[in-house]
């Protein structure tokens, strides 16, 4: 069972949450991949809520850095990262970063 977090105000009860774990190996081109990648995430409606350092608190991670982008929807999620607008950013992000990007849906 999934529960909002404690003092959590949404204004999309369908709202869905990217989750995207990057272990940097270029930081040129992490930057070279946000610049290009940031204004999609824009046109998609995405709102970054989050982007720092992470700290693994439980279990083992080398993530460097954590994002977490809010969308209208996990459909939103999936069309943003199948689109031909974020395409050209792909190759970037695999020379910059080992990435892995989570979905989770709001109930």
């Amino acid at each position: 069972m999934t529960r909002p977090l404690a003092g959590a105000v949404r204004e999309n009860a369908m709202a869905a949450y990217l989750i995207a774990e990057f272990v940097v190996k270029d930081p040129e081109k992490m930057r070279q991949y946000a610049a290009l990648a940031g204004p999609v995430v824009r046109e998609f409606g995405g709102k970054v809520l989050v982007r720092a350092p992470a700290k693994v608190l439980v279990g083992q991670s080398r993530t460097d850095v954590g994002v977490v982008i809010e969308f209208d929807s996990l459909q939103t999620i999936e069309r943003f990262l199948a689109s031909e607008a974020y395409h050209p950013a792909i190759p970037i992000r695999d020379a910059a970063a080992e990435a892995t990007f989570l979905a989770v849906e709001a109930p």
